[in-house]
Order: C-alpha cells, then structure tokens, then sequence
C-alpha cells in the first residue's frame, strides 16, 4: 500500500469517475485503475461498486476512503513540517471565506501575509459556511473562516474575534426608544435575514427563537445584508 493509490482511492471518490480521477492525478486512467486493482487485492476488498455510474464506493469503501484521508493529510503534514524546519515554506495555501466577512477581513492580513511567505500561492474563495464545511471535511481547503461555533468533528476551532449583535429599525419603529432590546421583544415579521446557507441567518434563528414565518403575502431573502 502506498500514498499513490490512497491518493488515487480519494480522488475516485472525489470524481466519481475513473477517467475524470486521472485527470485530476495527471496520470492516465490505466495507471490509476491498475494501481487502485492493486490496492483492493493488497486488501482483499472491492473498494468501488464499477457496475453504477457514476461509480460509488461500497460500504467496506466509505470506511477506508475515510481512513485514506486521515493518512494521505498526515503525509502532507510531515512535509509541511520539513519545509519548515529548513526555513522554506512554499506551496499552495486555501482559504475558504464566508461573503459576510470577506470584505472586512482579508485586507487586514493579505498583504502581510503575501510579503511574510512569498513562496505562498494564497487561493480564497467565498463560500457558505456549508460548502466550507464541506470542503475542509474533503481536504479541498485548509482553512477556512466563519461564524463560530461549528461544533463539527475533526475540524479544530480557533476564535479570531468577538462582536456584538446590532439590530437596525426603519424610522419611527417602536423599538428605536430603547438603548437595549431582548430577543422576545423582536417579532418574526420585523426580520430581514441572509438566506439559507448563511450561519448568521442560524444564528439569529436559534438567538432570537423565532419560527421565522414572517407576513404571509411578504418573503424576502438575501445573500448579503
């Protein structure tokens, strides 16, 4: 068993495909099927159901390819710390960044960041908090930043900051003569809220403990507010 073919075991089951998963390795698709072959007869196990298109691990398979990534990321992580220790960190780092805190934070640290590692190829994306869950979970980034808490298994947690909840009213709402509100005295019906998919729409959800159900012949829905 090598780290080849845990990494082509996880790029099948990132693709589907057999075909699309050479792409992705850069090495033709009867390399990686030969070299997947030769990992399921070192194991004694069908790792892949090849009669359904697109292909789809089978059960024994979920549970390996869960084990591969664990350890095809521990691999990586003794390069990392070889670069490290000779002073030379370069590569690839990716970020993946919810759209609500994107423009107020990256500027704070890219170009620090770029002057500090010029080896560093940063890549940020903006995503949901969802789709970052999801693609740290499939080591498609290293790091992301959102709206905690997660409380996700096997993603570690480190707060940056801290804010305040702000609610805003429309002139001459009843709420605007008080300097303090409390989540009762806000109505479902007076909310404007990110769409699904946000964290700070579930945040203010379980804050606020509201059905959300709003007027009945008024829906609005945002990406950003």
């Amino acid at each position: 068993m090598t780290i080849q073919q845990l990494e082509y075991l996880i790029a099948v089951d990132k693709h589907r495909h057999f075909g699309n998963a050479a792409d992705s390795c850069f090495v033709t698709q009867p390399t990686l099927s030969a070299q997947l072959g030769k990992l399921e007869k070192e194991l004694g196990v069908l790792l892949f159901d090849r009669s359904k298109m697109p292909v789809i691990p089978t059960e024994i398979g979920v549970q390996i390819i869960a084990q591969a990534k664990k350890v095809v990321s521990e691999s990586k992580g003794i390069l990392e710390l070889v670069a490290q220790l000779k002073g030379d960190i370069s590569g690839t780092l990716k970020l993946g960044i919810i759209p609500t805190l994107a423009p107020y934070l990256l500027h704070r640290f890219i170009r620090r960041f770029l002057d500090k590692y010029p080896n560093v190829k940063l890549e940020v994306q903006e995503m949901v908090t969802e789709e970052v869950v999801k693609r740290l979970k499939n080591d498609e980034l290293d790091l992301g930043i959102i709206v905690t808490p997660l409380d996700e298994q096997g993603i570690l947690e480190k707060p940056m900051f801290y804010e305040k909840f702000f609610a805003y009213f429309s002139k001459g709402h009843d709420l605007l003569k008080n300097s303090e509100i409390t989540p009762e005295q806000i109505k479902s019906d007076d909310l404007w809220i990110l769409q699904q998919g946000h964290c700070f729409r579930d945040q203010v959800v379980s804050f606020c403990d509201q059905s959300l159900s709003g007027h009945k012949n008024f829906h609005y829905e945002s990406g950003s507010l």
